[in-house]
C-alpha cells in the first residue's frame, strides 16, 4: 500500500481516536476551444474571460489565465511534401551490371 505524502495532522474523533488528516494538491484545468475571425474578436474572448477570472480571484487566488494560439496542421504528422530523392523510379545497377 502506498504511503502518503506530505503535509499532514491528526484530529481527535469522538470515539477518542486519532483520525490522520491529509492534503491533497489538485489542479483544476478549463479548456475552451475558441475560433476568433480575427485579432479584435481574439482580444474580446480574451477580456471576456479576464472578467470570469477576476470572479474566480476571490474564491481563488492563484487562479491564471493561460492563452495560446492554436495553429491548424498543414498535414498529418511526417507527411512527405514530395517523393524522396531516392525514389526516381529506375532500376538500380548492380556491381555485376545487371539490372
Amino acid at each position: 500500500m502506498a504511503r502518503p505524502t506530505g503535509p499532514s495532522e491528526y484530529s481527535l474523533k469522538s470515539s477518542g481516536s486519532f483520525q490522520r488528516k491529509i492534503q491533497v494538491h489538485i489542479r483544476a484545468t478549463f479548456t475552451i476551444e475558441i475560433l476568433a475571425e480575427d485579432l479584435g474578436d481574439a482580444a474580446d474572448h480574451q477580456r471576456r474571460l479576464e472578467a470570469i477570472l477576476g470572479d474566480l480571484q476571490s474564491q481563488y487566488p492563484d487562479v491564471e489565465l493561460t492563452l495560446t494560439e492554436r495553429r491548424r496542421q498543414r498535414g498529418p504528422v511526417g507527411a512527405m511534401r514530395g517523393a524522396p530523392r531516392d525514389i526516381t523510379g529506375r532500376v538500380n545497377r548492380y556491381a555485376n551490371g545487371r539490372h
